[in-house]
């Protein structure tokens, strides 16, 4: 009996045995076989019954042993059968601590290349609440509590989200991946009402919670969330495949609440009450510097609704940061790599044209979002910009920064108002306020400008120019005014202080002030118009030369030097961005100025071509210039005055157009007693002498009129000397001594009348080049006909100069008296010139007649008589050859006549027998050198008998020359005085 229970255990141990045996089988085939064939039926019908889709996935491991659950290969296709989730590998960890926790408890839960595909469709519906769905929902649950779920580790791995908006008039598509995440400590608490709590802290400290309470039918959830020390990089990390940049650092801390039912009317609401950026740093990968920093941004109170598509944030505020801006050498600014835009790449091959792009459908109707931020401030940023296009690198770098936006919303013609204040390194003050809407053109500000160093743009002018900036401070106050059009307005003044810019190539003053103003502007851009009602200049210089390849400064050194300029860079990407420019001739501008003064203005004039070089100066020059104005009928009047070369008075008024000068002009412009010396130059060039003392007065008057030029123009010179002769090969081929004698009065002053006219339109017609030929022109004529000058001076239209002789005579006849007189009397008008008396004679005339007066002296005391008759002439002029003669021949006429008296009836040629006889008995005896001598030298004795008999023309100024022979005209011996 004893054995009895022995062998009872015994068999009852070994049924347990066996029955542990079958059931370790059957859980090992359960859960090694069973399980999976279940989730795979649950998972492949539940899709199937409440999403009408037809799931797939893999291989399904279950390790009843270990409790783990792995799936390979899942997928569940959208509405459109494109895949909607998708992993690679899911493995469930089951922890034993399940019972006690009254949860499921996880010790790991592994995602490995998870997907998701992310939708909004054309109405603005989102493809993942389709699985909030459910064909056959289940009954509500009596359950006060939810399922509790503890999961110590959770990780997914190369994961990648699809991400396509649809809703949007130009549909966007990007591609989230890789995706990894890590999450440990997961923990849901479950409590009545539907309650649930999620809490989760990455590897890096990164921590978030989730809370609140949900009901299936119908889905409505609200709760609250927040994240805390969430790392930019993370963030980054996530979107890096979408962004053309990078997040270095930055710490990003956010809490709120949100509210979501699925009802018609719902919808997902969110309340962010704080999202705080701190430390932030953003640049294109691959660069060694941020390109955006941030140090503190917070953003307060924010509301989204996403069913009504509208933003509202109470409060945006940016505490600290800076933008740094940078243009390279081959134009390319830094900012755009963050767009995405790519450097420029070699030239290569050709590459495929690129496929078509699909063509996007149609969009939808939802409406866009309205994002409303009434109160954006920026305070303490900086900014800098680095420009290397040009060499030396242009660098403006402004230190504070404050900005304030008010009203900010991107629904149309909502207003929103500016302020913003900056202040720079040497950049002065900048302060701009105003209004406008996000989506009209249309705008209108206050710029105040203080003490703006405009020396920070030399860069660019050494780019552009061969002028150096060394000092120029800006100060203005604008309103400016933008219509929706793209018309521009713009009122207020503007002054640039203490300007000083240098001509590199001489290392001279070129420009330079004390102070510009320009008060009263108004321009408009359509029409295009400026008015400016002063302009003030306060001590004003320029310097105006001429180089010695002739180019004049001002337009060689606004060009640049060669190789200098940078490389064009396209700064219009496409004509259409044109659309605004202002239509019509950009030439057509209306301008007009009020009033132009000018206080203790001065200039140079230097010319380096001319050798020796000539510099003049214009000093103390003030006055101004009222009623400047292109329109063709307006007259401005000017009334300028100062001083050349000190101590020259000059002045230059009367009305003109400036601005349009060709068609109306009536200026008088005058300077007195400016020293001729400083002209030795010119002189010496164009007229082949120095000059050692004069002074020059001009007074010239222009008008134009409808193109056409009258100028009546006086120059008067005073004691004008004109010293060494200089050789030049452009020198005029006159005598200029002569001339100056010719010009100059009695008091030594030169009073010159030039008028001119002409037309401007002729191509020809240039003013200084005129005025110079009617100089030389006029110096050629008096020099080459100086007598007609004195003629004119004398009183006499005769040619006063010459003086005719009757033949062996040496008396002035009354014309002769008179002209005589007339030279005196312009000697004595032009005491600087000397007269040459030439001691002339006629060898045949005036020696005939010498010869004829001493025949018929022998005649008289022979008996002749007046009233002689031909044949007693005859009689008495044979008896006097005869006696002379002696036994040579009668000639050959008087032989004649002797034959045919002898005959009767015939005429006896009497005149040519005396003719002949009378020439025979000169020849017999002719005038001797001594006696034409004497006549010559009498004639001259005449002359100057003449000419200082008064006692007006003192007689050194006379000077008679040698004898010399001339050849007589018509019985008359000339005499032709000459300047000396």
């Amino acid at each position: 009996m004893a054995r009895l229970p022995a062998m009872l255990l015994t068999r009852a141990a070994r049924i347990t045995l066996i029955a542990l045996a079958v059931v370790l089988v059957a859980y090992t085939v359960f859960g090694f076989w069973l399980v999976p064939r279940l989730v795979r039926s649950n998972l492949v019908g539940f899709a199937s019954e409440q999403y009408n889709r037809q799931a797939s996935v893999g291989e399904i491991r279950f390790n009843p042993f270990n409790l783990r659950l792995e799936l390979r290969d899942f997928s569940l296709p959208d509405a459109d059968h494109a895949p909607l989730l998708a992993f690679k590998r899911l493995l469930l960890d089951f922890d034993i601590s399940s019972v006690w926790r009254v949860g499921a408890s996880f010790a790991a839960v592994e995602l490995d290349d998870p997907f998701a595909r992310v939708m909004l469709r054309p109405d603005g519906s989102l493809n993942l609440a389709d699985l909030a769905k459910l064909a056959h929902p289940s009954p509500p649950s009596d359950a006060n509590e939810n399922p509790r779920v503890f999961i110590d580790r959770l990780s997914v791995a190369s994961g990648r989200i699809a991400f396509e908006d649809r809703a949007r008039a130009t549909p966007f598509a990007t591609e989230l991946r890789p995706i990894n995440f890590e999450l440990r400590d997961f923990s849901t608490g479950g409590q009545s009402g539907n309650a649930y709590s999620l809490r989760g802290a990455s590897v890096d400290g990164e921590t978030f919670a989730w809370n609140g309470t949900f009901q299936l039918t119908p889905l409505t959830s609200t709760g609250k969330f927040e994240v805390s020390s969430l790392q930019a990089r993370t963030v980054w990390s996530y979107l890096r495949e979408a962004l053309a940049f990078e997040f270095t650092r930055g710490v990003i801390n956010l809490d709120g609440e949100y509210f979501y039912d699925a009802g018609e009317n719902g919808g997902l609401r969110l309340a962010v009450h704080q999202v705080s950026l701190t430390d932030f740093g953003l640049r294109p990968p691959g660069r060694d510097h941020d390109y955006v920093e941030v140090a503190s941004l917070a953003v307060q109170e924010t509301q989204v609704n996403v069913r009504t598509r509208r933003v509202d944030i109470a409060h945006v505020k940016l505490d600290g940061g800076a933008l740094h801006v940078a243009r390279d050498a081959e134009g390319r600014i830094n900012l755009l790599e963050l767009a995405g835009e790519p450097a420029p790449a070699a030239p290569a091959e050709a590459a495929p044209a690129p496929a078509p792009a699909p063509t996007p459908p149609p969009a939808g109707t939802a409406p866009p979002w309205v994002v409303n931020v009434p109160d954006i401030a920026a305070v303490n940023l900086r900014a800098d910009f680095n420009d290397e296009l040009v060499k030396p690198a242009a660098n403006f770098a402004l230190s504070t920064v404050n900005l304030n936006l008010a009203g900010f919303s991107t629904a149309p013609d909502v207003p929103l108002k500016f302020e913003l204040a900056a202040r720079g390194e040497q950049a002065g003050d900048i302060k701009v306020s105003g209004s406008s809407t996000t989506k009209a053109r249309a705008y209108q500000a206050h710029v105040e400008v203080r003490e703006f160093n405009l020396a920070k743009i030399q860069p660019y002018l050494a780019a552009y120019t061969q002028v150096t900036l060394n000092s120029a401070w800006l100060s203005s106050a604008l309103d400016v005014d933008g219509a929706a059009d793209g018309a521009l307005q713009v009122k207020g003044d503007v002054t640039v202080n203490k300007l000083a810019a240098i001509d590199n190539l001489l290392k001279q003053d070129l420009f330079k002030w004390d102070r510009v103003t320009l008060s009263g502007i108004d321009y408009s851009s359509t029409p295009a118009r400026l008015r400016i009602a002063t302009i003030d200049a306060r001590a004003p210089y320029a310097r105006v030369v001429i180089a010695p390849d002739q180019t004049l400064n001002i337009t060689r050194l606004f060009m640049p030097a060669a190789g200098s300029a940078p490389p064009a860079v396209q700064t219009v990407r496409d004509t259409a961005d044109q659309r605004h420019a202002p239509a019509g001739n950009p030439g057509a501008m209306s301008i007009a100025i009020g009033q132009v003064k000018v206080q203790g203005g001065s200039a140079n004039f230097a010319d380096y071509w001319i050798k020796p070089n000539y510099a003049v100066s214009l000093q103390e020059l003030s006055g101004g210039i009222a009623g400047l104005s292109s329109d063709p009928r307006s007259r401005a009047k000017v009334d300028l005055k100062g001083r050349v070369d000190r101590y020259a008075p000059a002045q230059i008024s009367g009305v003109i157009n400036l601005l349009s000068a060709a068609l109306y002009t009536d200026m008088h412009v005058k300077f007195d007693g400016v020293e001729m010396t400083s002209v030795t130059p010119y002189s010496g060039h164009f007229a082949g002498y120095e000059i050692e003392k004069g002074k020059l007065s001009i007074d010239v008057t222009y008008r134009v009129e409808n193109r056409q030029l009258t100028a009546t123009q006086k120059f008067v010179i005073d004691q004008l000397q004109l010293g060494e002769r200089v050789e030049s090969p452009d020198a005029v081929k006159l005598p200029l001594k002569l001339a100056v004698a010719l010009l100059k009065d009695r008091n030594g002053v030169i009073d010159i009348d030039l008028p001119l006219t002409g037309s401007l339109d002729d191509p020809q017609f240039r003013v200084g080049p005129l005025i110079w030929k009617a100089f030389i022109g006029l110096l050629g004529k008096i020099a080459t006909s100086p007598f007609t000058l004195l003629a004119k001076l004398g009183g006499s239209k005769d040619e006063i100069n010459q003086l005719d002789f009757e033949a062996g005579s040496a008396t002035l006849d009354a014309a002769g008296q008179e002209r005589m007189a007339a030279l005196a009397k312009a000697l004595t008008e032009r005491p600087a010139l000397e007269l040459e008396v030439p001691t002339v004679y006629a060898p045949e005339a005036d020696g005939n007649a010498l010869s004829q007066a001493r025949l018929d002296a022998k005649l008289s005391a022979a008996g002749a008589r007046n009233d002689m008759t031909a044949p007693e002439r005859f009689e008495l002029l044979r008896k006097q050859y005869e006696k002379d003669a002696g036994k040579q021949p009668l000639p050959a006429a008087a032989l004649t006549v002797l034959e045919m008296r002898k005959k009767k009836g015939e005429e006896v040629p009497y005149q040519a027998g005396i003719e002949e006889l009378q020439n025979a008995l000169r020849d017999q005896h002719p005038a001797s050198d001594a006696e034409l001598g004497d006549l010559a030298r009498a004639r001259t004795q005449a002359i100057r008998d003449a000419l200082l008999g008064t006692g007006q023309v003192e007689a050194s100024r006379v000077y008679v020359l040698g004898i010399k022979p001339v050849a007589a005209a018509q019985g008359k011996v000339r005499v032709e005085l000459a300047l000396k």
